[in-house]
């Protein structure tokens, strides 16, 4: 786990930055109701990408007597489920374009249909990558994609593409991301498909789809909510919010979740490590993701600013999403617990009862919000969000997690506190510093300033609360960058304190 950790740190770190500079340059040129049209597009075009995928790549990694066969059969049923899903998606298109009042709606959703046969052919070849660890190929596979496609998207925007170049964005990404990954991997599918071996994985497969399938529900029933009640443009500035506070819990999510999937596979017949694995992870989740939301929220009102007048009603949205984004990145393992024991199924029952409160609490606050001002419709859907994840949803995984691995919560509790004085002390001093630059300054110095404070003391925060974070940053200081790396990797090795 040691090797895959940095390699996946890498590929997170490195999506979010390079993320973060197209989102911010196309934000600045379409402007929200792009962002809002491509975002109701994606809703159905990745709903069915997730019907394709069934779970499929979380079975490979689970397997432990994995075959050939597995591999070959998995291949072709994505394949044949992809042309499957164009024809069905097409047929939606225009369906789905009337339902949401968007008559641009259903030539986007055309477009992006091309994503489910290229993510066909992606899909084993991502699994046995995972199962193996290889994450420095996956790394490359993501900062490739984001950077070839990203570019290709912003040449398209400032060309006056408008949402086309989202779409080009897309399509580019996912065409790079398929040739890195066959280009990686060693497996190559034979003409030859077993029932049998089919049959193998699509029993894991299901609960791991059903699973999905709710948190997909639970997860996009907000901006569905908001395409039919509030149109596109508050759409857009929610989503803008929504991505940003994301991409900084996809530093520590999908660093921890796919390399935490792996290794906990390898270790569920040894629950006591199996246990520990899990506490340990948590506490390095937290130590990053808090200091990191704090700065976040400081800096949205020089980044909003940055972007331009007509997305300033994102600032408080932002903010406030922030705490979601701390309940995600505590609570993450949830699904990689339940997979690696083979309970898929609890998973799926779970995350089905928290859609259906989901759908209503959204659809019922869309209704009731379908008069009011832009400002308060964004508003009032994050506080209803942030009510349902962060106090809700969170707090039920986190009983989950304690019960399975029968640790108490005050253990996990007490490597809550450092993490979360870092992060108050850090959202002080930045938001203190921002307002007070604010009229002063152009946003771009506001934004690197406010960063910069606020980073400044979450790092001091973190030297004086953690022992670990301390001795990383002394060895950093006498220039030994891999010991800094191995005493932060020691945070996910096994707790000294014993499960019960």
């Amino acid at each position: 786990m040691r090797n895959a950790v940095p390699w996946s740190f890498v590929m997170s770190i490195g999506q979010i930055v390079l993320s973060s500079v197209t989102l911010f340059v196309l934000a600045a040129v379409v402007g929200p109701a792009a962002f809002g049209t491509i975002a109701l597009a994606l809703v159905l075009v990745l709903f069915l990408k997730l019907l394709l995928e069934q779970g499929m790549g979380a079975a490979i990694v689970q397997r432990e007597d994995l075959q050939r066969e597995h591999l070959d059969a998995a291949f072709w049923m994505v394949m044949g489920l992809s042309v499957l899903f164009v024809a069905i998606g097409a047929a939606l298109a225009p369906w789905w374009a009337e339902l949401n009042n968007e008559p641009d709606l259903r030539d986007v959703v055309w477009a992006l249909l091309l994503m489910l046969p290229i993510r066909g052919l992606i899909v084993t070849q991502d699994a046995v990558l995972r199962r193996d660890m290889r994450f420095k190929a996956l790394a490359a596979r993501t900062n490739l994609g984001v950077i070839i496609g990203g570019g290709a998207g912003v040449v398209a925007a400032l060309l006056g593409a408008g949402v086309w170049a989202l779409v080009i964005q897309q399509l580019v990404m996912a065409s790079t991301e398929l040739l890195v990954l066959w280009t990686a991997s060693d497996f190559r599918p034979r003409f030859h498909f077993s029932r049998r071996h089919a049959r193998d994985l699509l029993g894991f497969s299901a609960g791991s789809l059903a699973s999905s399938l709710g948190l997909y529900v639970q997860g996009r029933a907000d901006e569905l909510s908001m395409g039919i009640f509030f149109g596109t443009t508050a759409l857009g500035l929610y989503r803008l919010a929504y991505r940003v506070m994301n991409m900084v819990a996809d530093v520590v999510t999908r660093a921890l979740a796919p390399v935490s999937l792996s290794e906990l596979s390898r270790l569920q017949n040894q629950r006591e490590r199996f246990n520990q694995r899990v506490v340990a992870t948590i506490s390095l989740a937290v130590t990053v993701s808090y200091p990191a939301m704090a700065v976040l929220a400081a800096c949205a009102p020089s980044l909003t600013r940055l972007l331009g007048p007509e997305w300033e009603s994102a600032t408080i949205p932002m903010q406030l999403l922030c705490i979601e984004g701390m309940a995600i990145t505590t609570t993450f393992l949830v699904g990689p617990v339940l997979q690696a024991l083979g309970r898929p199924h609890h998973q799926a029952i779970l995350v089905w009862v928290t859609a259906a409160v989901s759908t209503v609490a959204y659809f019922g606050a869309g209704y009731l919000l379908r008069d009011d001002s832009i400002d308060q419709q964004v508003i009032g859907l994050t506080l209803v969000n942030i009510g349902l994840f962060a106090f809700l949803t969170a707090a039920v995984n986190m009983v989950i997690i304690c019960r399975v691995t029968g640790t108490p919560f005050a253990l996990i509790r007490r490597r809550m506190i450092a993490p979360s004085i870092t992060g108050l002390g850090a959202l002080a001093a930045g938001l203190s510093f921002s307002l007070l630059l604010e009229p002063r300054v152009p946003a771009i110095a506001q934004l690197a300033g406010t960063a910069t404070v606020a980073g400044s003391v979450a790092l001091a925060l973190l030297l004086t609360t953690s022992s670990k974070v301390r001795t990383a940053g002394n060895q950093l200081r006498a220039r030994n960058p891999q010991a800094a790396m191995n005493t932060m990797l020691e945070l996910i090795e096994p707790v000294a304190e014993p499960s019960r």
